[in-house]
């Protein structure tokens, strides 16, 4: 996904917040700056806006800034900006408005709670229509490296980091389009589980090559975190009753779910086999074929008892017909009747034959 050229960092420490601002402030991003900003002021004694960012600032916006600090100024609260430098700090001097600059504001070191996403949704619920779009891109990219971080957590389960992102940024999307900001609770903690929810989704939906029961499915979910915890506890990979006494599971489920897990990702055909000096090798060449033989045995085995039955002439001519490689009118002579006799021999054999190992 893009990102917007133009974004706003928000980190709160008890009552004051800072507003880390990048990209140009000019007639067409400073609204979405004052959104942001309305929303803070009623709820913070103190707002910094930290401009070191900030590359260029038109005489709108220090406007916009100049009547949010007296807004701000009703409420008892205060609106500072800071390291401001270059133009950005010439036009604040030309304005009179460098007397909102105050760098000696302190500020904690210690890093504060990241409340961009939460600041630019509420903002946005009460933004002008045509700014709400916006806002809502900004708040996706905010949380970005959150939806990245979550989705990482799932690597090595057979999904690649990428596709695991893209799944995690329609769990994000979802959260960003569903988050009510009069809840009351944060942004982060409403967009955690749905992204989560997405991605084990997706694992459970989409991942699997065959189809397996859903209750395997979630069992197998959790076997690689309790095979890893396991593994670091006892220095050691961990036995079937081990990881079913840690799942609180019977052997059989955690046995089962085991088997299933090999379906997730067969296998491939083309994949090559065996050491160096084999060749071009692959799986495919190593899988067997249907003898033919095993049928052969089965018929010759049926035809023992069913040449039995025969009259013993009829036996003596099949034996030279098909063993002794005899034609008719070598048997006709040697059995001492007639070439058509013998044809009309062989035609009824084979036709009993016939009959009994198709069972008509």
């Amino acid at each position: 996904m893009t990102f917007p050229s133009f974004m706003l960092r928000v980190h709160r420490w008890d009552s004051l917040a800072v507003v880390d601002v990048d990209g140009v402030v000019d007639l067409a991003t400073v609204p979405l700056l004052r959104a942001a900003l309305h929303e803070l002021t009623p709820h913070f004694t103190s707002v910094v806006i930290d401009l070191a960012d900030v590359p260029l600032l038109d005489g709108h916006s220090v406007g916009v800034l100049v009547s949010t600090h007296r807004r701000a100024r009703k409420h008892g609260h205060d609106v500072r900006l800071r390291s401001a430098q270059g133009r950005v700090l010439r036009v604040l001097e030309i304005s009179g408005a460098d007397k909102l600059c105050d760098d000696d504001t302190p500020v904690p070191h210690t890093d504060g709670e990241d409340c961009t996403s939460d600041t630019l949704l509420r903002a946005r619920a009460r933004a002008d229509e045509q700014y709400r779009d916006t806002l809502r891109e900004m708040a996706v990219a905010a949380s970005y490296e959150l939806a990245s971080a979550l989705a990482r957590s799932y690597r090595g389960r057979g999904e690649s980091v990428d596709d695991l992102i893209q799944v995690a940024m329609v769990g994000l999307l979802k959260a960003v389009n569903g988050f009510d900001p009069e809840h009351g609770s944060g942004f982060r903690a409403y967009a955690v589980p749905t992204i989560v929810g997405e991605i084990k989704r997706h694992f459970r939906d989409k991942g699997w090559m065959l189809r397996v029961p859903r209750r395997m499915q979630e069992i197998g979910m959790e076997l690689a975190g309790a095979r890893d915890v396991l593994a670091q506890r006892l220095g050691r990979a961990p036995t079937i009753s081990e990881i079913a006494e840690q799942l609180r599971l019977t052997r059989e489920e955690v046995a089962a779910a085991l088997d299933a897990a090999q379906v997730y990702r067969p296998g491939s055909l083309s994949a090559p086999v065996g050491g160096e000096g084999d060749g071009e090798l692959v799986l495919g060449d190593l899988v067997g074929g249907i003898d033919d033989g095993f049928e052969l045995v089965e018929n010759r085995e049926s035809l023992r008892g069913l040449l039995g039955r025969l009259p013993s002439r009829e036996q003596r001519i099949l034996a030279l017909r098909f063993y002794g490689n005899r034609t008719q009118a070598q048997i006709a002579e040697e059995v001492g009747i007639s070439q058509m006799h013998v044809s009309r021999l062989l035609t009824g054999a084979l036709r009993r034959l016939r009959d009994g190992l198709t069972g008509c």
